[in-house]
């Protein structure tokens, strides 16, 4: 038997998909229903990429843009979506937590922007945002 790859919405409407039946690859016993996926189902190829490269690099943001091969925005921005993507609010960090994270996240979009992985607009952005 095939294994298909992951169907998230269905492909003429765009509606829900759910699971009708399970199984056992075993015995051949079948399970009938109407069962609900769970939220890691829902998530789109890349995102569910993402979710792997940041769990297998312990959230390690350095790692995951080495990883990937992107820029640190593009994985905060990937991380965000991942969090809403799961069905829960993107909450940024509070003034008190930030000041020795502020002062590393400068030095990190400065040594981005020497080295050239980001551009200048992006390098005011991000330090705007600080």
């Amino acid at each position: 038997m095939n294994k298909t790859t992951n169907i998230n919405n269905c492909p003429f409407c765009k509606g829900e998909i759910f699971v009708k039946e399970f199984e056992c690859k075993s015995c051949k016993t079948k399970i009938v229903g109407e069962f609900q996926r769970d939220k890691f189902s829902n998530l789109s190829p890349e995102l569910l990429k993402f979710a792997e490269v940041f769990l297998l690099n312990e959230g390690n943001i350095k790692g995951v843009e080495e990883t990937l091969g992107c820029s640190y925005p593009k994985v905060k921005s990937m991380l965000k979506e991942l969090v809403q993507a799961l069905g829960y609010e993107y909450k940024e960090k509070k003034e008190e937590e930030t000041g020795a994270i502020k002062k590393n996240k400068r030095k990190e979009v400065l040594d981005m922007l020497e080295t050239g992985e980001i551009t200048v607009e992006e390098a005011k952005d991000l330090l705007g945002n600080l």
